[in-house]
């Protein structure tokens, strides 16, 4: 994060519109930070707001809760902020009546924060298999299938909201 912090400031430095000391030139990208987060933090709220035409332009929870979808198309929605980005590259996908009723991932998590934490750093990346595997199982309702093949009931990823739509977790 930190870094891709530091990619989007380059172009603000390189145009002269920011100075590298000094309170006078430092308006410009802490403005652009401050922005950046709050986006952030809006594109991931769980709320069910559309925004017609202006979703086109920039990315709203509507776009980006597909970015985090279980139940829905895969390898979706990468742009944080550009959606029309995603139209160029062919990974746009925004239908206009229907939300996704799931989100989060299927591999197995330790369920404290610190377990979470440590989690990447001590064992292997779970190998997924297609989803056209996945599916020919069958499974009772409302239990999911993981990477390592064995079933368990999804684990919610964020508090269920007023309406009983699941979150879809913190801000990357």
């Amino acid at each position: 994060m930190v870094f891709s912090r530091f990619c989007g400031l380059v172009p603000i430095y390189a145009l002269g519109l920011a100075g590298p000391v000094g309170p006078e030139g430092s308006a410009v990208p802490v403005t652009v930070t401050l922005i950046s987060t709050t986006w952030g933090f809006f594109i991931h709220a769980n709320v069910r707001w559309r925004f017609g035409p202006l979703e086109w332009l920039v990315s709203t929870p509507a776009f980006h809760h597909w970015h985090h979808t279980l139940d829905g198309p895969v390898n979706r929605n990468y742009s944080s902020t550009l959606p029309w980005l995603d139209w160029v590259f062919r990974t746009h996908y925004l239908p206009k009546d229907r939300w996704p009723t799931s989100y989060g991932i299927e591999a197995e998590m330790p369920e404290t924060l610190a377990g979470q934490l440590i989690h990447p750093l001590s064992s292997q990346p779970p190998v997924l298999e297609s989803r056209e595997a996945r599916k020919s199982v069958k499974v009772s309702p409302g239990t999911r299938r993981t990477s390592t093949g064995k079933t368990r009931q999804p684990t919610p990823i964020a508090p269920a909201h007023r309406s009983g739509q699941e979150g879809c977790g913190a801000p990357e």
